[in-house]
């Protein structure tokens, strides 16, 4: 993942600057997804920054990845620092796998979206902020996502694509 750096630079700030805009996020998908987790549930967030997962999903296990070590700092989450290129984890452990406004960031996308599902057992919700300067990476991302998942929702938001996902048979 790239901006590693930047992240560091801003991680006291983070939640004063992007918390409120996260939490919306959360709010939409959690509601509009459906994936209600029981209380030995796994879920990992991929770019989890400091943690706003955890807000909304308070009994599964929650796991996260980011490289930004300030920003894990401040996550109440279980997490390990890296990249969502190369998941530390073993096939099919997750039940829920999101990423919500991190694939911007990828270094490559498409090998997060596999690690993704590698790890994922059936349900995934990714966000894909929509204003990114390489539209043409977007597109390359969202065919993926169509090629490799099944699209149960997409949701056009005002700054981000929602996609609410299970994995193709």
């Amino acid at each position: 993942m790239a901006s590693t750096n930047y992240y560091d630079q801003i991680a006291l700030g983070y939640d004063r600057l992007h918390r409120g805009e996260q939490r919306g996020k959360f709010r939409k998908f959690v509601t509009l997804s459906g994936c209600k987790l029981g209380p030995t549930s796994m879920l990992l967030d991929v770019g989890c920054g400091s943690g706003v997962a955890c807000e909304f999903y308070k009994s599964p296990v929650v796991f996260g990845i980011d490289p930004s070590g300030g920003l894990l700092e401040r996550s109440p989450a279980h997490v390990v620092k890296g990249g969502g290129e190369a998941l530390p984890y073993k096939d099919s452990l997750f039940e829920l796998v999101i990423s919500v406004t991190a694939l911007q960031n990828f270094t490559d996308p498409i090998l997060g979206l596999e690690e993704m599902l590698r790890v994922g057992q059936s349900k995934f919700v990714i966000t894909i902020l929509k204003r990114g300067k390489d539209t043409e990476k977007l597109q390359r991302v969202r065919d993926h996502i169509a090629k490799r998942f099944v699209i149960d929702k997409e949701i056009d938001d005002q700054h981000d694509f929602i996609y609410v996902l299970t994995r193709k048979n």
